[in-house]
C-alpha cells in the first residue's frame, strides 16, 4: 500500500479547553489530534485498524483532569515539558509512563506536579490504540537508525529513498499552506 500524508491546519485539529477538560483543569488544554476525547473529534483518521487516542495536553500549576481509554489500548504517556503524576506515579520531563492493556475503559488520572524545575505548566502527548498484529517485520540498520518494513525489497527500496536525499527523507512536499487538507 502507498504512503499517504494529509495536510491539516492548526485551527482544523479540536481543542478542549479549561472547564471542558474537568473542573480541576481550569487553564489546561487539550489538542485532539487523532481519535475522540472531552467531546471532541479529530479530523484526521485513525492510521491503524481499531482506532487511535492521541493527545497534546497542557496543564498549569495545580490542576488535573481525567482521560477515558476505551477499551483494549496500550500506549504512553510522555512528558514534554515539567513533571507529571499519571494514576499516582510522578513522571518527570522527557521520561514515559507505559499504559497497559485494560479490558475495559478506563479513566486515566494525569496532574501537574511540582517535580523541582517549577515551568509553571505541564505539557504531555498521550498516546493508545489497539495492539497491532502486524506480521512479519524486517528491519535493516544502517546511518545511525533503523528501517522497518514487512518484506526485504521494502525496506531496501525505504533505505535507498533516505540515502539519495537524507535531509528530505520523511517530508513532505509540494503542498500548499493554503490547503485546507491535501492528499499525496
Amino acid at each position: 500500500m502507498p504512503a499517504q500524508a494529509s495536510l491539516y491546519r492548526p485551527q482544523d485539529i479540536p481543542v478542549a479547553k479549561n472547564a471542558e477538560l474537568g473542573p480541576k483543569a481550569i487553564g489546561g488544554q487539550c489538542r485532539v489530534l487523532v481519535g475522540e476525547q472531552y467531546g471532541h473529534r479529530s479530523p484526521v483518521p485513525s492510521p491503524v485498524e481499531g482506532g487511535l487516542v492521541y493527545l497534546h495536553i497542557q496543564l498549569p500549576t495545580d490542576t488535573s483532569t481525567t482521560l477515558t481509554i476505551p477499551a483494549d489500548f496500550q500506549g504512553f504517556v510522555y512528558v514534554m515539558q515539567g513533571t507529571a503524576a499519571v494514576e499516582g506515579t510522578v513522571v518527570e520531563e522527557r521520561h514515559t509512563a507505559v499504559l497497559s492493556n485494560s479490558k475495559k475503559e478506563c479513566q486515566l488520572s494525569v496532574a501537574y506536579t511540582n517535580g523541582g524545575s517549577d515551568k509553571g505548566e505541564v505539557q504531555m502527548i498521550v498516546c493508545a490504540g489497539k495492539p497491532q498484529q502486524a506480521g512479519k517485520m524486517i528491519k535493516l540498520l544502517g546511518n545511525g537508525g533503523a528501517v522497518f518494513a514487512t518484506s526485504e525489497e521494502e525496506v531496501r527500496a525505504i533505505m535507498a529513498r533516505y540515502e539519495a536525499n537524507p535531509k528530505n527523507f520523511g517530508t513532505v512536499s509540494g503542498l500548499a499552506e493554503s490547503n485546507n487538507k491535501s492528499s499525496i
